[in-house]
């Protein structure tokens, strides 16, 4: 355990990763008991000074409401910029990914087209906003990141997770 954040949430390092994890205990409550996690990057292993949050949980369950909420009760108590992002999104690119796979036109999308979509998107987002908040220092919250393309891409379309894995590790540049 690393420390502890809140009275309702905890540091762990129980993911395959090893990366540190918070588990959003309050904001799982909040949402009918449906299970969200919060993945924080340790910035004491990290290059650039600021902390990535990437909230993960399925659809429906409050994820944009909590991370809202965070962003909010961090730039109150933090003298640090705060930024809230989302995937796919956070970028004209990304925004215009998600318009699309959102759309009647990519109902019959094949589950690779659909990957190689959320990648490029990925890696427009990690390059524009992501690294460049995370060298200023900024703590970017993101309502999304990689466990959700391993979800929907692996668990639910049945890429293969190399597959996803290899496309993960161009788009995100170690983040």
């Amino acid at each position: 355990s690393l420390h502890r954040a809140t009275a309702s949430a905890r540091f762990s390092t129980s993911w395959p990763s090893g990366m540190p994890c918070l588990h959003a205990a309050g904001a799982a409550n909040q949402t009918a008991g449906l299970k969200s996690r919060v993945m924080a990057r340790d910035s004491r292993t990290s290059p650039w000074p600021g902390v990535f949050i990437a909230l993960e949980g399925i659809d429906g369950s409050g994820k944009s409401t909590v991370a809202s909420s965070i962003v909010h009760r961090l730039q109150r108590h933090l003298d640090r910029d705060v930024i809230l992002t989302r995937e796919p999104g956070g970028t004209p690119l990304g925004e215009g990914v998600r318009a699309l796979v959102l759309s009647a036109a990519s109902a019959d999308i094949t589950p690779v087209a659909e990957l190689l979509l959320f990648s490029a998107a990925r890696a427009q987002h990690v390059s524009k906003v992501i690294e460049p908040q995370l060298q200023r220092g900024s703590i970017v919250m993101c309502d999304r990141f990689t466990d959700s393309t391993l979800a929907y891409q692996w668990g639910g379309r049945g890429v293969p997770r190399e597959t996803i894995e290899a496309a993960q590790a161009l788009a995100t540049s170690g983040v």
